[in-house]
């Protein structure tokens, strides 16, 4: 899933040992593993107490893409970012400029680009930061 990317077994790996990472793994019936997320809270600013919360990955099983499930591991992990004990105060995320599906639903769950050229994957694809704040609504 990750491959065209880079080294991402190893990545992931390191990012899970690494303080401050939270990873989720959707599990279904009979124990199948549908997707995951994972996230890193940091960057904490004075005087905001919150941390940012930045959506490292989030994968669906190939079986399991097209039919929302990369929508509610999204809804889930933005859940987990604004809950106790995080109340993160955004949610940044990056992305490949040429993954538009990914890009389109990060961007319909209300994530803006922030960053058009915010380096490189190591499989040479262009890297787009995107944001969406946790504050909310007004009124």
């Amino acid at each position: 899933m990750y491959r065209p990317l880079g080294d991402y077994e190893r990545i992931l790996g390191a990012w899970l040992d690494h303080p401050g990472v939270v990873a989720h793994v959707d599990v279904g019936p009979r124990g199948v593993r549908r997707g995951f997320t994972v996230l890193w809270f940091g960057d904490v600013e004075p005087p905001d107490p919150r941390p940012v919360a930045d959506l490292l990955a989030i994968g669906v099983a190939p079986r399991y893409q097209g039919r929302g499930r990369g929508r509610t591991l999204l809804w889930h992990a933005l859940d987990v970012a604004r809950a106790e004990p995080y109340r993160a105060r955004h949610v940044v995320l990056t992305v490949a400029d040429d993954n538009a599906r990914a890009r389109a639903l990060f961007a319909s769950a209300g994530f803006e680009v922030i960053d058009w050229d915010y380096g490189a994957y190591d499989g040479g694809q262009r890297a787009l930061r995107m944001a969406r704040s946790l504050a909310p609504p007004p009124g």
